[in-house]
């Protein structure tokens, strides 16, 4: 192999990467707004609302639908759990990462060994 033909396989393992990153940072929903479930109340989405769809919640309530919901319900209920023991951040992983940081140096050593 040649350096162009390594410089062309580096690149584009920088541009995959760079690419599925700016994917996942993108936001998890098109619409802006949403129809609230109870009242049919069109309403702009909130944080409270956006943490119920990363939480894979399909309904979604208006703040003063949701406030009537909460004086129903008894103390404690309908309370967010801390940050820490949330499923989507707590299995967060890096094997991405590692596979990424493990393949780079061995295709550096497949090239080398090729020529």
């Amino acid at each position: 192999m040649t350096n162009e033909v390594i410089s062309a396989i580096v690149v584009g393992w920088l541009l995959l990467f760079l690419i599925t990153r700016k994917r996942a940072r993108r936001r998890p929903f098109a619409a802006q707004t949403f129809t609230c479930h109870r009242c049919g109340a069109i309403t702009p989405h909130n944080a409270r609302t956006i943490g119920a769809l990363r939480d894979g919640k399909s309904r979604f309530f208006c703040r003063p639908c949701h406030l009537k919901w909460l004086k129903t319900q008894p103390p404690g209920i309908g309370k967010r759990r801390p940050l820490s023991s949330r499923r989507s951040e707590s299995q967060g992983g890096c094997l991405g990462l590692v596979a990424l940081l493990v393949s780079v140096p061995l295709l550096g050593l497949a090239a080398w060994t090729w020529l």
